[in-house]
């Protein structure tokens, strides 16, 4: 895959969107939990763990957590109030007194390890919907000194993490305004947010990350990223017609439907959910089958999404190289795309963190698909 980032080099730099964020998130987070015994009165006014120890009266750990962020007058009392409470009531329904504890340092909370902590890897991400929830209410207009702090902190995570990427060639201000447009406009861009940003094949990277990248290297080049694109082939209008004109297979209360596609220079992407799982597909219509990472199989394994008895056999896939690889197929069910859900899809399970492909094991589904290059679109007739 041609590529102006490439993600391998991406994750091998721990390059993902965790930057945007950490200087933020310690600013608003550093504060000392006080394990103090107090009576119990209205179970409503007072935090309890996970499993049912007492930690303290809501309103004054609220306070002394807005105390301990005062020296920041970006944020009004108010605010800091609003987010501290959310957090505090976030951490204090998720882990137990136990680990509440091995997460402290002396006397201040370790919130960089909340973020890596393996065993509820959920934590982190309803801390980060704690932030996001506060700037979406209106606290992050253009202009406010919010967003201001947004911005100047993920120009400081940019350039500290970025190690070896040409910094000259992208305008980092124009990436972090734009990412932050996206983040508060788009709330699946930010539900799960770790996990997605770690994840080539997330929303969050593909409707996110690229498109802002891109936009804020055009911007940097002052055009000249246009003549990237000159040696690329473009794609051509690609139909194809499937020998079942009434499958089955295919649920849904629209007939036909085009489904928008984002572009990364020759690559088209697809969103795809699978019950819970939402995924970013490139659209190959070249590959005989939809194809998947192991570390993906695992996911849908694990969400009861599939079984081990959906598993037929396996198959020698031929890879774009041209090396061959086994994999494990399964009869995959549930795949929606705009307003189709599309059962009994062969997928193949090849390497760990192989890229996912919507093959033609899915587009032969339908009596008719059409994929066109000027409108960037996906047409799907049933």
């Amino acid at each position: 895959m041609i590529s102006l980032i490439p993600f391998e080099d991406m994750k091998s730099k721990n390059f993902n969107l965790c930057f945007c964020m950490n200087h933020l998130i310690l600013l608003l987070l550093l504060y000392a939990i006080p394990f103090v015994l107090l009576s119990q009165a209205d179970r409503s006014k007072f935090l309890y763990t996970a499993d049912g120890k007492f930690i303290g009266e809501k309103k004054q750990l609220i306070e002394e957590c807005a105390s301990e962020l005062e020296e920041d007058s970006t944020f009004a009392r108010a605010d800091r109030e609003e987010v501290c409470g959310c957090i505090l009531t976030t951490l204090a329904g998720s882990l137990t007194y136990k680990e509440i504890n091995q997460l402290l340092d002396g006397e201040e909370f370790n919130f960089e390890k909340v973020f890596n902590n393996r065993r509820h890897p959920e934590t982190g991400n309803m801390l980060m919907e704690c932030i996001f929830s506060f700037l979406r209410n209106g606290n992050a207009g253009k202009g406010s000194a919010y967003r201001k702090q947004f911005v100047e902190e993920c120009i400081s995570g940019f350039q500290e993490k970025a190690d070896g990427f040409p910094l000259e060639t992208i305008d980092i201000e124009s990436y972090c305004d734009c990412m932050i447009d996206k983040l508060l406009t788009d709330e699946s861009l930010s539900r799960n947010f770790f996990h997605q940003a770690q994840d080539e094949n997330s929303v969050l990277m593909n409707e996110a990350v690229v498109p802002c990248l891109l936009a804020a290297i055009d911007t940097s080049l002052n055009g000249e990223s246009e003549n990237m694109q000159t040696d690329m082939t473009p794609l051509k209008t690609v139909e194809g017609t499937a020998t079942d004109a009434g499958n089955p297979d295919i649920r849904g209360d629209v007939i036909s439907q085009e489904i928008a596609l984002s572009k990364y220079l020759s690559i088209y992407r697809v969103k795809v959910r699978i019950g819970t799982l939402e995924k970013s597909f490139i659209l190959d219509s070249g590959a005989s089958d939809v194809l998947v990472s192991k570390a993906f199989e695992k996911e849908l394994l694990d969400a009861g999404l599939l079984k081990k008895a959906d598993m037929l056999g396996e198959k020698l896939y031929q890879l774009a190289d041209g090396s061959k690889v086994k994999g494990r197929i399964y009869m995959l069910s549930g795949l929606q795309i705009g307003g189709f859900t599309i059962d009994n899809v062969v997928a193949g399970v090849i390497s760990e963190d192989a890229s996912l492909l919507l093959g033609k094991s899915f587009l032969d589904k339908f009596k008719k698909w059409k994929i066109d290059n000027e409108r960037n679109t996906l047409y799907l007739e049933r």
